[in-house]
């Protein structure tokens, strides 16, 4: 039995640039949790989705709103954000990264976007 794997990915399409970023854990002085910046340049290619919503518990969670693959790397938590090095978008992180077919070569990544956050927020 054969197992059915993903075509081979070109790189090429990954065209949108990012800066990668973590919460610092300790708030500045006026109490506003800051953003520092993880990698300046990540690279990968950005999908819109159909927008959905889960109901989970007594409130209703967006799912995701775009997927965004990029290289395999392991420092990538669903902690942290995305901002769009041409726009300034910023997209959160909703879920675990996906190893794509567990060969450490690409990581899918469910976004949301937060357009009430600027980036420096």
């Amino acid at each position: 039995m054969g197992t059915t794997l993903e075509k081979p990915y070109n790189a090429r399409r990954m065209r949108d640039c990012f800066t990668l970023e973590r919460q610092q854990p300790e708030p500045d002085p006026s109490g506003r949790r800051r953003w520092k910046p993880v990698d300046s340049e990540v690279w990968g290619e950005l999908k819109a989705r159909q927008p959905t919503e889960v109901v989970s518990g007594q409130k209703i969670e967006g799912v995701g709103t775009h997927t965004l693959r990029i290289r395999f790397r392991d420092d990538v938590h669903s902690s942290m954000r995305f901002v769009h090095k041409d726009d300034g978008r910023v997209f959160n992180i909703k879920g675990p990264p996906i190893n794509v077919e567990e060969r450490d070569r690409w990581l899918d990544l469910a976004l949301v976007h937060n357009e009430g956050n600027p980036p420096d927020a």
